[in-house]
């Protein structure tokens, strides 16, 4: 799962570099929110294919505002529950030779709920 967490990182720059505290705040707030409507539309996905929650992957890049977020992030998905597997463990209900991927199942389900990329 994706949430286009990249879009922050030049933004948080700039704003630390000015000290803007109500622009910093507002990265913040706008990432988590982002964030959470990216994992609810995921997991409606997994529910509607699978019938319950399966294990995401979240896929991140490397950027300075990621690593100040992902303590919070992943307090996040682990407050709700939110199951989480690392990449390097194969995930076979996610792709078989029988099955479509998640993704191109999503996209031919719901691909007009897509979530923006910002909140």
């Amino acid at each position: 799962m994706d949430f286009k967490d990249r879009a922050w990182n030049d933004p948080y720059t700039r704003c630390t570099a000015k000290n803007d505290s109500a622009a910093l705040k507002q990265l913040h707030d706008t990432y988590l929110s982002t964030a959470d409507r990216f994992i609810t539309y995921y997991r409606a996905i997994s529910k509607a294919v699978y019938g319950r929650d399966i294990p995401l992957i979240l896929l991140m890049h490397v950027g300075a505002f990621d690593a100040h977020m992902l303590p919070e992030l992943l307090n996040y998905t682990a407050s709700e529950g939110i199951p989480l597997s690392p990449f390097h463990e194969p995930l076979p209900i996610l792709s078989t030779p029988k099955t479509q991927t998640l993704h191109t199942r999503m996209a031919t389900l719901s691909p007009s709920n897509y979530p923006s990329s910002v909140a």
